[in-house]
């Protein structure tokens, strides 16, 4: 389970957690301390260590805005398997794979989000662009009716 909840650590901190500058937003600092304080207990469930973990990654959900959804989602797949983990339905190495792919499609889709949100973005800017071109062309077409009128 150890290796389950540690991909889902390296998802989250892997370019989504937001930091500046001057370092990490201090909600993602507060995240890390508690992730670590998890990682550091030892718990007698499965279950009682994806909630410690949960709970530490929602700390950042403000900063997450757009991918709060996926986030939920990467947490109650976290929450399943470590309670199949400890009804051995399945080993910690199932829900590990179980998990990886979960997180790989997570990551597609914040993927897909980001593009669309680039796309969305530069059809925005060509369009603001040509209406820009547009109006100078009226104002040169306007000027020089008004110098040839002269």
């Amino acid at each position: 389970m150890k290796q389950l909840i540690l991909i889902g650590v390296a998802f989250l901190v892997s370019g989504c957690a937001t930091s500046g500058p001057s370092g990490p937003h201090p909600l993602v600092t507060q995240s890390n301390q508690a992730k670590a304080e998890c990682h550091e207990r030892k718990f007698k469930t499965a279950i009682a260590e994806a909630r410690c973990l949960n709970d530490a990654e929602e700390i950042r959900l403000p900063l997450m805005r757009r991918y709060t959804d996926l986030i939920k989602l990467q947490s109650a797949t976290r929450l399943a398997l470590a309670e199949k983990v400890d009804r051995k339905q399945i080993t910690p190495i199932q829900a590990n794979l179980e998990f990886q792919t979960q997180v790989a499609q997570i990551r597609s889709e914040m993927q897909r989000r980001r593009n669309s949100n680039r796309i969305a973005e530069a059809q925005e800017q060509t369009a603001n662009a040509n209406a820009r071109m547009a109006a100078s062309a009226d104002d040169i077409a306007w000027n020089t009716r008004r110098s040839a009128a002269k």
